[in-house]
């Protein structure tokens, strides 16, 4: 099964599932994330700074690590889990072990 589930756990829940091309839906998932403006003071200064809860860019290349290293011979989903306060990402993939070869001696 060839698939990205969105999952958002909490007082409110929904999800969504996405199919191939993954390079396409991976954006739509990544925009289904709440991603909130928080606002904060920075000690001794008087304006008030607004960031994104979350880095989008560190969240595409989180699931772009899950699509590229998703064994996809284990027929499973690829789940990014939503919380208040944390966005997980789930893969039953590995990375590959890469092994030098001393070559002849």
């Amino acid at each position: 099964m060839a698939e990205l589930t969105w999952k958002l756990v909490g007082e409110e829940s929904a999800f969504q599932h996405f199919s191939p091309p993954f390079l396409v839906t991976a954006t739509e998932l990544v925009k289904r994330i709440r991603n909130v403006q928080i606002r904060f003071n920075p000690p001794n200064e008087l304006i008030y700074r607004e960031i994104e809860k979350y880095n989008e860019s560190g969240l595409h290349e989180a699931l772009y690590n899950c699509i590229a290293h998703q064994d996809y011979r284990k027929h499973s989903r690829i789940i990014v889990i939503e919380y208040v306060d944390r966005v997980e990402f789930i893969s039953v993939g590995e990375f590959y072990e890469l092994h030098a070869d001393p070559g002849p001696r």
